[in-house]
């Protein structure tokens, strides 16, 4: 709990976290090109898939320059392999320049704005290109990728050799036990930190020290994918006992000396939750960034806003 007045407690029943063991991305196998824009002269949108790295998929067309890749079922997308045409010139390059990757669900969602995985700017340097690997900003969950390049002149080619998906099956998120608390905030009275996973929804950790946070530091044991998280407030509804959840922030790293750099945010919830909506606030951190790392904080020492705690 963060940017709150000195008086003010943070209390809360239960953490449960959730999430799966990490493993590494695999190739993912495409099931075929669902649509593309209009071929130029024999180079298919087809050659993308075909596992031949000569044959090329070009298109000019300036209604919009792209293909859209079907895999065959839901998975979590984390990056892309893309390799460009057998050349090194500015020509070729410039055929894959200001590329943009979006994964969703459904085809017809592709080009919503919370469809983007990445995009990159301008065209790959020399030897970049074979193949060019393009990172998800964030882990996508979706069936279908949409490549293109946008923003460019009429006249410009679009030309690709061969497209690589990569990720993990989804199965959707099983809790994580949590293994211990190793750092707190300094409980008030006998609300200790170790009521946050004993199971027990009434009894609560609770802290009001204002000099070092409001916070507890759980460690996950292991290495994992960190999905969502489940949070129990206290058992009353009243705007007292909801403000004891209120700008909660979650952050998630591989080492505890990380756990309030930058990037280690997961993410903020601003003001308290709505009544009826903290046993359990359920907090999605999936489409922010599914984090593999160890140490989960809770309210206090990072930047990152929760709205939902979701188990690990």
């Amino acid at each position: 709990m963060v940017d709150v007045s000195t008086n003010q407690f943070l209390c809360m029943t239960e953490v449960e976290v959730y999430g799966a063991e990490y493993s590494g991305p695999a190739q993912l196998n495409a099931t075929g090109i669902t649509a593309s824009s209009t071929k130029y002269s024999n180079y298919a949108a087809e050659n993308l898939l075909d596992g031949d790295y000569s044959s090329d998929f070009c298109t000019q067309e300036d209604s919009g320059r792209y293909a859209v890749i079907d895999l065959g079922d839901v998975y979590e997308v984390t990056e892309l392999w893309v390799w460009g045409r057998d050349e090194t010139s500015s020509f070729y390059l410039n055929q894959m320049q200001n590329m943009k990757i979006t994964v969703a669900m459904l085809e017809s969602a592709i080009d919503d704005d919370d469809s983007l995985c990445v995009y990159r700017d301008g065209a790959p340097a020399a030897g970049e290109n074979r193949p060019e690997v393009f990172t998800c900003t964030s882990s996508m969950i979706g069936r279908y990728v949409k490549v293109s390049m946008v923003d460019v002149d009429s006249e410009e080619f679009f030309c690709l050799a061969e497209v690589k998906v990569f990720g993990y099956n989804y199965e959707g998120a099983a809790e994580i036990a949590i293994s211990d608390i190793p750092d707190s905030s300094t409980s008030y009275s006998n609300y200790a930190v170790t009521n946050l996973y004993d199971r027990d929804y009434s009894t609560d950790f609770c802290t009001q020290d204002d000099e070092s946070g409001r916070y507890a530091l759980i460690d996950l044991g292991g290495f994992y994918k960190v999905e969502e998280l489940w949070i129990w407030g206290r058992e009353g509804t009243s705007s007292f006992y909801l403000n004891q959840m209120q700008n909660i922030k979650i952050t998630v790293t591989t080492t505890e000396s990380a756990i309030d750099d930058d990037d280690s945010v997961c993410v903020y919830r601003d003001g308290a939750p709505a009544d009826g909506e903290n046993r359990p606030e359920i907090l999605c951190v999936y489409r922010d960034g599914v984090h593999m790392y160890q140490l989960l904080l809770l309210p206090g020492r990072i930047d990152q806003k929760y709205s939902h705690v979701p188990a690990i």
